[in-house]
């Protein structure tokens, strides 16, 4: 078993991705407990210059939430 992180993650990977299988963002999601996997349909290794605005919209509402719970103080990671 791998080190567990106990930080919030957003995983993003392209379905088509030859470089680094999708498999490999299976294992470090199981490595990081508060992560979320993101799997883009029919995009590769670089799905942030395959479709761009999409990949824009994920980390745009992965931080807006993240932030949203730091700022309400719910985040166990940021506490202490």
């Amino acid at each position: 078993a791998g080190r567990l992180v106990p930080l919030e993650a957003r995983i993003v990977h392209g379905e088509r991705d030859r470089v680094v299988p999708p498999w490999v963002s299976v294992r470090l999601a199981q490595d990081l407990p508060r992560a979320e996997r993101v799997l883009l349909p029919g995009l590769g290794h670089l799905p942030q210059l395959e479709r761009p605005f999409e990949v824009a919209a994920i980390v745009r509402r992965f931080l807006a939430r993240t932030a949203s719970a730091r700022s309400a103080g719910s985040d166990p990671a940021v506490a202490g």
